[in-house]
């Protein structure tokens, strides 16, 4: 758990001081970061330039909830693989 938070605050902080982000893969993070209220072991492993999210969940019911708050954020039903 550590690791993971770690990782994410991390992220958190060099995303969040990087002016090279499109708008975009702007709006995912905010999603993203907004969604992690439900989904809290959710860990963004990629950010693609089309704004796709990438992420990984320690529990199966978290993934499902973040992939029902992405939905609602953004109307699309995110891709899962």
């Amino acid at each position: 758990m550590e690791i993971r938070i770690g990782t994410f605050g991390v992220l958190l902080l060099v995303l969040g001081g990087c002016s090279g982000l499109n708008p975009l893969q702007e709006r995912a993070w905010d999603h993203f970061v907004a969604c992690r209220a439900v989904s809290p072991t959710a860990v963004l492993v990629e950010l693609r330039e089309d704004g796709t999210l990438i992420y990984s969940t320690r529990e199966a019911s978290e993934f499902a909830a973040m992939s029902d708050c992405l939905q609602k954020r953004t109307g699309q039903r995110p891709t899962t693989h």
